[in-house]
């Protein structure tokens, strides 16, 4: 029969009619994921932001450790430094024992990067005051609450050190500082060394 879309074979049995034409396959989904997964794999991770410096990680009170000053004078193993912020400007003083002083620092610090230093004090023994340009220094803040440094002074020559933090800042100490260190200057010297010797 010519309008029934089928035919019947030897054996009598009607068989549907086969499509010329095969049916579009789809995409197995698993490759889709796979080239997704693929596609996130070469995608570049965003580098992380630089660690911002924080003041806890700078600021305190620190127990020195000069040797060249210790093997010179037994009064420098008592050695410390304090620094912190006063308006807005790094400063710091010192106690190393055989000289004590005032610290401006040059820029605001940060860690793991040398800033140099003037200072200006005086020694323990006759209260000589000290103050020329000569007197100078770096600091280099590090992590764990240390430090590394050199220093100027003219009875020991240039000299190294290291600390550790031992507390917070100072900041009365701190709040003296510019004007204890701007006190140091040769007019006051003269005036000094002359009521020394009356």
């Amino acid at each position: 029969d010519a309008t029934t879309g089928s035919f019947y074979n030897t054996s009598g049995m009607s068989t549907a009619r086969k499509s010329s034409k095969n049916a579009p396959k789809k995409v197995p989904e698993k490759v889709t994921q796979v080239e997704s997964n693929k596609k996130r794999k070469t995608e570049v991770a965003p580098k992380p932001a630089p660690k911002k410096t924080k003041k806890e990680d700078l600021f305190g009170t620190y127990k020195i450790d000069a040797p060249a000053l210790v093997d010179q004078w037994d009064s420098a193993s008592d050695s410390s430094l304090n620094c912190g912020l006063n308006k807005s400007k790094l400063w710091g003083n010192f106690d190393f024992g055989v000289v004590e002083g005032y610290i401006k620092f040059n820029s605001n610090a940060k860690l793991n990067e040398p800033v140099s230093f003037h200072w200006r004090g005086r020694e323990t023994g006759e209260g000589e005051s000290t103050f020329g340009d000569e007197n100078e220094g770096e600091i280099t803040f590090l992590n764990g609450g240390k430090l590394k440094g050199r220093m100027y002074w003219g009875c020991s020559g240039n000299f190294e050190f290291t600390g550790k933090r031992t507390g917070e800042c100072d900041t009365y100490s701190l709040a003296e500082c510019k004007g204890n260190y701007d006190g140091l200057n040769e007019d006051n010297y003269e005036s000094e060394r002359v009521s020394r010797w009356r």
